[in-house]
């Protein structure tokens, strides 16, 4: 232990030399806050938390098409319209099936002036931060082997955006945080660039260091884009610094606590220090996407510790100077709560490492009466699917070999195969036809819900859209819908006769099946996180992160993990076709069963390590399931068969579904 404090030690004297630490005295400068919040209500609700103003917020305008795009740029910048905020509009480059090539062509010149002239009339004064995150694969309009194609798209767009009458435009060059250097050649230029950003989340997904100081040493000095690439690249260059994107999250290994009061200190150090350079640094404020967690002042925020920090920090508050307290790791979480003797209802073997105390709960919750808003109208139905792009090859992988358990029997399940989908909107499919998916649509895919014969699917997007693929048939999304929370999850029943779409507030939309209950506007202990159908179509489930789970119509109560100390968030529901139960998933591969077979587990098999779990899908005979983790490897189950793997490191898996 003296050895390891002693290390500690070492690592923060080493950042305090890397960056100078800013003064000791009260009344430290701030630089201009700002915060994504999604509307001027919850800015105003946000600052009312906060105790202050903010000065910037940031905004998307994205779609997937270019009609999309100009109706977003018209109402994302008439939403900020007169605000005495200044806007930073998140502007996508490719929409649909655009490519570099042809937006060098001038093929999208008319596109380009007509949302250049929704945001100048509406806001000529905002900050256009330009195909955000260029360095990062996950976005279509990455550099990747072109860097200086997509240079030149980028100066091409801004001279149409300078082109504007009264435009007072500034435009932001802006990076993801990553381990390769940035291509120098992907530069716009000085000329075309105003303030260069950089998303900036405490994660450990991707950087591979659970110690909160090891990770932000990693992320402030020696990873590839970090603070001090930054900090030299701006002064260089002599632009502003902007943080269009940044805050703690969920997104984490296993093990990892995310209330990382380091993070905010050290940030808060950084930011103060470089206060004249800062533009702005606005606070990703979102409860809950396909990513993680991110809000600090909901009342169901995990960042308990942080929250308060960082209230004291950029609050108004009396200023405090950087503090030495710093200087040791924030307390982990290892004791575990002694569990009672009580086991959950009904389950016919006992989970595998359950480090959680039973719920009390015996009752299925009261279901809401009303249907959420609107009411009176269909959502508009989307008009086209999205143009099917051939997929990356489904991958073996070694750890999926030695890890994934042989399955208990080879016959049973009538399944031949499985897509996996990532939060960029790509498909994966593994032993079953690729038919189609949404990586070019410019909105985040959280969810993918196969049809009753397996020969096609749902797609669902963060901002509530459905996209049918295959034999899916489209009844209506929530496009035209403005969310009060994104879109979570998508089921539909046996009969395809229509889906249930459900927000991470629980509120629930019925599309050609009857609304039988949500848990909109009810104050909830955790997020929403999944939904299932029943056969029938006349009944669902909606679980929690903290495993808490609602019966509406016929579907049937039989337990929840609600209130029991969990090891690990609940990430995944899945119900089998006898529906006498179902299973609960959490993060660290364990597995609950209610009122079903409990076929097994990723932490009981030796030698296989904790994954960053996303779902479980049963098979249809409901005598095994598949678990996939958030890199794409798959572990089957009982009578699951064992079909092969999408190992993709940097691209997060957030969906499943057996065809």
């Amino acid at each position: 232990m003296k050895i390891r404090l002693a290390l500690l030690s070492t690592v923060i004297l080493a950042s305090s030399l890397a960056f100078a630490a800013p003064s000791e005295a009260a009344g430290a400068k701030l630089p201009p806050l700002g915060v994504l919040a999604g509307s001027e209500s919850k800015v105003a609700s946000y600052e009312a938390w906060l105790g202050r103003d903010v000065t910037h917020v940031t905004a998307f305008v994205g779609g997937g098409t270019w009609a999309n795009m100009e109706q977003q740029a018209g109402w994302a910048s008439g939403s900020w319209r007169g605000s005495s905020r200044t806007a930073v509009y998140s502007v996508e480059m490719l929409p649909s099936d655009a490519t570099i090539t042809k937006g060098n062509a001038g093929s999208y010149d008319e596109y380009w002036r007509a949302i250049a002239s929704r945001i100048s009339q509406n806001d000529p004064d905002g900050i256009i931060r330009l195909g955000w995150e260029a360095n990062g694969p996950w976005f279509d309009w990455a550099w990747g082997d072109n860097p200086t194609g997509y240079r030149d798209y980028f100066r091409r767009i801004v001279g149409i955006f300078r082109s504007m009458p009264n435009q007072n435009f500034q435009f932001m060059w802006d990076v993801a945080k990553r381990v390769p250097e940035v291509d120098v050649a992907a530069y716009p230029g000085d000329a075309y660039v105003d303030i260069v950003g950089l998303s900036f989340y405490d994660r450990s997904s991707w950087v591979k260091e659970a110690d909160p100081v090891e990770r932000w040493e990693r992320m402030s000095s020696t990873y590839g884009t970090s603070l001090r690439w930054l900090d030299e690249f701006t002064a260089a260059h002599n632009k502003k610094i902007g943080f269009a994107e940044w805050s703690v999250t969920t997104n984490h290994y296993t093990g990892v606590d995310p209330d990382n009061t380091l993070f905010i200190q050290n940030f808060y150090d950084w930011l103060v220090a470089r206060s004249d350079r800062v533009a702005f640094a606005n606070y990703f404020e979102s409860a809950q996407n396909s990513q993680g967690y991110f809000g600090l002042s909901n009342s169901d925020t995990p960042f308990k510790k942080s929250a308060a920090l960082f209230k004291q920090l950029f609050g108004n508050a009396p200023s405090v100077p950087s503090s030495t307290a710093t200087t040791a790791k924030p307390t982990p979480t290892t004791a575990k709560p002694t569990p009672t003797t009580a086991k959950p209802t009904a389950t016919t073997a006992k989970p595998t490492a359950t480090t959680a105390k039973p719920t009390a709960t015996t009752a299925k919750p009261t279901a809401t009466t009303a249907k959420p808003t609107p009411t009176t109208a269909k959502p508009t139905p989307t008009t086209a699917k999205p143009t099917p792009t051939t997929p990356s090859a489904g991958l073996d992988h070694p750890i999926g070999r030695v890890c994934a358990p042989a399955a208990q029997r080879s016959t049973g399940s009538t399944n031949s195969g499985y897509w996996v989908l990532r939060s960029d909107g790509r498909v994966d499919a593994v032993g079953v036809p690729f038919l189609g998916d949404i990586r070019n649509s410019g909105t985040a895919a959280v969810s993918i819900e196969a049809t009753s014969s397996g020969a096609g699917y749902w797609i669902l997007a963060a901002d509530g859209r459905v996209h049918p693929f295959g034999d899916a048939v489209s009844h209506g999304d929530l496009s035209a819908v403005p969310l009060a929370a994104p879109a979570r999850g998508v089921a539909s029943p046996a009969t395809d006769g229509g889906y249930w779409v459900v927000g991470s507030d629980g509120g629930v939309f019925a599309f050609g099946l009857p609304f039988l209950g949500s848990m909109g506007g009810i104050d909830l202990e955790a997020p929403v996180i999944s939904i299932a159908a029943n056969r029938t179509g006349d009944g669902y489930w909606l679980v929690g992160s903290d495993g808490g789970v609602f019966a509406f119509g016929r579907a049937l109560f039989a337990g929840s993990t609600g209130g029991w100390d969990l090891a690990a968030p609940v990430v995944a529901m899945a119900v089998p076709s006898s529906e006498t139960g179902y299973w609960l998933y959490a993060a660290d591969g364990g597995v609950f069963a209610f009122g079903v077979p409990f076929h097994g587990s990723i932490p009981e098999h030796e030698g296989c390590g904790q994954p960053n779990a996303v779902h479980l899908e049963p098979t249809a005979s409901g005598d095994g399931y598949w678990v996939v983790d958030q890199q794409g490897l798959v572990y089957a189950f009982g009578d699951a068969p064992q079909v092969g793997h999408a190992y993709d490191a940097a691209s997060p898996v957030v969906g499943f579904a057996a065809g």
